[in-house]
């Protein structure tokens, strides 16, 4: 069970095997067994013995910042893979590197072709629809086709390729929206609009579940391959989340599509909007929805959340192999 701690004020703690939240709302008590992660979303007050207890039982503590994003986290030590390390590191030099990086662009580029094959043309033509998948299409194949030695020689052709498609792809999502909700490209800390503040809060959430598959797995989340390293960035997270994406991305577009949001959801600062208390259980319910969904992979039926941590693994296997 993930619990998440969306009131302000709150404070979390421990009595015996057990983790206590109390806020405004009541209290809220469970046995650390069944917690697997703990998503801390707004100004709360900690224990060190809660701390110790979720270290000790491999559950997942997040500090998320105002715009979704982990700022913290708190997680078992585990075994270091000193072996996937090394691999990791090469990655930047040698071919392997390029593949990876092709293929979770690909895959994501793939993602936006089938969501825009799927968005409501109430508001967009046909003909501008194709035309724009068709640019899309062209952009991802010469993608495909960039070589070089090593990942330095080709990060800035790869880079503006995914820039350039990510306009397009953004551009025609705002379109196909009700006029009310539609927006002009992508805006950052904070929104200029509210798809975007819904979207930049479901992505933070999304970068802290890939972050924590990485280290499950092994691979290293701060040793990038396209996106360079930096103090405190993780930058294989960046790399990686590229594939997933689209998750979030629909759950955001459907939410505006079938106007299920509401004006409460957001709060105006200076500059942009910031996701309120509500808007806040609503992409965290969706999202966590969606990682609770069952489906069939590899055989058997498991949550997708199981099928994104067999995909790490199989991806720290690949970066062992190469």
């Amino acid at each position: 069970m993930k619990c998440v701690v969306n009131k302000y004020g709150s404070k979390i703690s421990k009595s015996g095997n057990r983790i206590v939240i109390e806020s405004k709302d009541g209290v809220f008590e469970s046995s650390i067994e069944n917690i697997e992660q703990v998503l801390i979303c707004a100004p709360s007050s900690i224990t060190t013995e809660f701390l110790e207890l979720s270290v000790k039982n491999n559950v997942d503590v997040v500090l998320l910042n105002k715009y979704g994003k982990p700022v913290g986290r708190f997680f078992g030590n585990g075994i270091e893979k000193t072996a996937l390390k090394r691999k990791q590191l090469k990655l930047t030099e040698n071919w392997a590197g390029i593949s990876i990086i092709k293929e979770f662009l690909s895959e994501k580029i793939e993602n936006q072709i089938e969501h825009l094959n799927n968005i409501s043309k109430e508001n967009i033509s046909e003909g501008s629809l194709s035309k724009s998948i068709s640019k899309i299409n062209k952009s991802k194949n010469m993608l495909l086709e960039i070589k070089g030695e090593n990942i330095a020689e080709i990060r800035d052709q790869i880079q503006g390729l995914e820039g350039s498609v990510s306009k397009i792809y953004f551009r025609v999502l705002s379109k196909s929206l009700p006029k009310k909700y539609q927006f002009n490209g992508r805006s950052r800390k904070p929104a200029k609009d509210y798809f975007n503040c819904m979207l930049n809060y479901g992505y933070g959430m999304l970068y802290s579940e890939i972050e924590k598959i990485c280290i499950i797995s092994g691979i290293d989340p701060t040793i990038g391959i396209l996106h360079t390293d930096g103090q405190n960035r993780k930058s294989f997270v960046f790399d990686y989340i590229e594939k997933y994406r689209n998750i979030i991305d629909k759950i955001v577009y459907e939410s505006f599509l079938n106007e299920t949001i509401k004006e409460n959801f957001f709060k105006e600062v200076e500059r942009g909007y910031l996701l309120d208390e509500e808007g806040r259980k609503h992409i965290i319910s969706k999202f966590n929805g969606y990682l609770n969904m069952k489906v069939k992979k590899y055989g058997k039926t498991y949550t997708m959340a199981d099928v994104m941590q067999k995909d790490a693994y199989k991806l720290s296997e690949r970066i062992l192999r190469s």
